[in-house]
């Protein structure tokens, strides 16, 4: 796919890319789609988009300018105008940092009546192409501790199209270059929230890279539940306790893990 928001949009959900995904269907009398792009999106009058679901600043502040995808957080509310069109109302001088990937239609038509007005049929993504391209490169680099230039070309492939450029001719202002093993951990760790945020892959980013204090850390600034959050913080947190039912069942033979005692 060329376009990345086009990945994203409820009329062209079927892409080649998607290689699992979750189905939702709305068609606004017996089944009523799912919440995908309803819970985030920007404010609109007719409550079209909840807006529950922000971005921060900070992840706003880190995407290059440049970078389309940096359109995933949206800077603008839709509001009416005299003669009652949609139309954007700029936020850049407010500290709204809207979650806006998965767009559907603005208008009560283009939704449905009743509930359908709050539901909707996009599917949401499991596994894309470009998650692939990613996670082979991760693997190459915990192989071999140096990205290979195979590996380096996929990631410069994602970049691509987030840019707006070729995806498959090289761009000396778009390509990441050759670094040492350190440098393309954070690299990739970074091109993968600008590729995928607000797909339910950050979490397991940060505990596989190290980097889930970190970041829980870093957004304590933001709300008091994020305060919490971080002061509470223990190594458990990292990974899931065993089920009691599962060490019941093994009759002794499996035992919670020590961080879980």
């Amino acid at each position: 796919m060329k376009d990345y928001f086009s990945l994203f949009d409820a009329s062209n959900e079927y892409s080649s890319e998607y290689l699992f995904d979750v189905e939702f269907a709305n068609n606004g009398t017996t089944t009523y789609g799912g919440q995908v792009g309803t819970i985030d999106g920007v404010q609109t009058p007719n409550n079209l988009y909840w807006s529950a679901v922000w971005s921060t600043q900070e992840f706003y502040e880190t995407y290059d300018p440049a970078d389309l995808r940096r359109d995933n957080i949206a800077r603008f509310k839709y509001v009416y105008d005299d003669n009652q069109n949609l139309v954007k109302e700029d936020l850049s001088s407010e500290p709204i940092y809207y979650a806006y990937k998965f767009r559907h239609a603005l208008t009560e038509e283009g939704r449905g009546p009743g509930w359908a007005n709050w539901a909707n049929p996009i599917n949401f993504p499991i596994i894309r192409y470009a998650d692939v391209l990613l996670m082979y490169a991760e693997a190459v680099w915990r192989a071999h501790e140096v990205p290979s230039p195979e590996a380096l070309e996929y990631v410069n492939q994602v970049r691509r199209r987030g840019f707006g450029v070729d995806i498959k001719t090289p761009n000396e202002a778009v390509d990441l270059k050759m670094m040492d093993g350190d440098k393309f951990a954070e690299a990739l760790l970074a091109e993968r929230s600008f590729e995928l945020c607000f797909e339910g892959q950050r979490w397991y980013d940060l505990v596989r890279f190290g980097k889930l204090e970190e970041g829980v850390k870093k957004l304590a600034k933001y709300s008091s539940v994020a305060t919490s959050q971080a002061q509470n913080f223990q190594p458990k947190h990292v990974i899931f306790p065993i089920p009691q039912d599962v060490i019941d069942a093994s009759n002794g033979k499996i035992e919670q893990n020590p961080l879980w005692k």
